[in-house]
């Protein structure tokens, strides 16, 4: 496992300088952080109602500075049945900070994507993307793929042009051992 952590580490910092993505740099970083599931559900607790997806994950603790993640939903409004993408991508940074022990992360975590309900009835996830990838310029090249319902990113904004109204936001949280 440290070997493809240095290797990652050495191609994603290539990547950074000369701009091109290899075929061995996605299979590297492929192999080291996993979707281990993905559940949709509603969280009316507090002041405003959500629809969250959550995305579990494993990872190594190092070598994903330059790694995002990009999560797009196509949710149906259950009343008028129009449908509207959500989309958000985000950098995964360090998994823990300079002051934290890698012992103590548990090379588990996960992303929520929280889609308040603001002016909606009720909400359903109709399909969704999650990727995890790497920015070539400006183009998010990606390396793992989940779908539902929907067989790829771009057949799921093709289908679904409409923004989501509301802001969505997309946070991350690591287990550690106590």
């Amino acid at each position: 496992m440290r070997f493809f952590w240095m290797t990652a580490v050495v191609l994603v910092s290539a990547l950074s300088i000369f701009g091109t993505v290899s075929e061995d740099l996605l299979k590297d970083l492929a192999r080291l952080v996993e979707i281990d599931s993905i559940r949709d559900y509603e969280d009316d607790n507090g002041l405003r109602p959500n629809h969250i997806l959550k995305v579990d994950f494993a990872t190594d603790p190092e070598g994903f500075e330059n790694v995002f993640i990009r999560i797009a939903v196509e949710m149906t409004d259950r009343k008028t049945k129009k449908t509207y993408l959500a989309e958000e991508t985000r950098k995964y940074g360090r998994i823990v900070s300079d002051t934290d022990q890698y012992d103590d992360y548990s090379g588990e975590g996960y992303w929520e994507f929280r889609m308040p309900y603001g002016s909606f009835d009720k909400l359903k996830v109709t399909a969704y993307v999650v990727q995890h990838g790497v920015m070539d310029g400006g183009e998010f090249v990606p390396f793992e793929t989940e779908c539902d319902d929907v067989k790829s990113y771009s057949e799921l904004v093709e289908r679904t042009s409409v923004k989501f109204p509301e802001p969505v936001s997309l946070g991350r949280t690591i287990l550690v051992y106590d």
